[in-house]
């Protein structure tokens, strides 16, 4: 027999070591009741935003719409202008309350002109 298999150990030396387990899993059970109520929720919550969604694109095919009436085209700058401006709400709405062409151009110009003037 070798000297150098005698007197040691085939266990580990035992040194502290922190061991990382597995978090323990919480106690409460989440009910049926509890997943059905969360997916109602997020259901009424998909459906309020398609519906708002759904308006927004309604909303801007009538400002198309408007500006194909009023006799522009899309190649037009205001045309262009108009639609961009229009994407936000605020302003498509006011567009939208419009009654007249010309209360429509000058609306358009000027909020155009001001978003450049703020712009610098």
């Amino acid at each position: 027999m070798s000297s150098r298999g005698i007197g040691r150990s085939s266990k580990r030396s035992s040194r502290e070591q922190s061991v990382c387990s597995p978090q323990k899993k919480c106690t409460k059970s989440t009910s049926i009741e509890d997943v059905v109520q969360e997916l109602d929720i997020i259901v009424k919550d998909y459906k309020r935003h398609k519906t708002s969604r759904d308006i927004e694109n309604e909303e801007m095919a009538r400002v198309h719409q408007i500006l194909r009436d009023d006799g522009f085209n899309e190649s037009d700058l205001y045309y262009i202008q108009a639609t961009n401006l229009c994407t936000d709400k605020m302003h498509r709405s006011s567009f939208l309350n419009f009654q007249s062409k010309e209360g429509r151009m000058n609306y358009v110009k000027y909020s155009v002109e001001m978003m450049y003037l703020k712009s610098k």
